[in-house]
């Protein structure tokens, strides 16, 4: 079963429908005190709104 998981999830690696062009690798730590942040980031992308964080 593990092999045969093996070949599969090998196989979606490399044939799969699709391709991730672009994805944040860092993580983003954000202090207590800062309001808004998950509104800022929608999307997980590099871009932020930055009008939307607040103290």
């Amino acid at each position: 079963r593990e092999l045969m998981y093996e070949i599969l999830t090998d196989y979606w690696f490399l044939n799969g429908p699709f391709a991730m062009l672009y994805q944040t690798v860092e993580t983003w730590p954000v202090r207590v005190e800062l309001k808004g942040f998950e509104q800022a980031a929608v999307g997980y992308g590099m871009l932020f709104d930055f009008t939307k964080l607040y103290k």
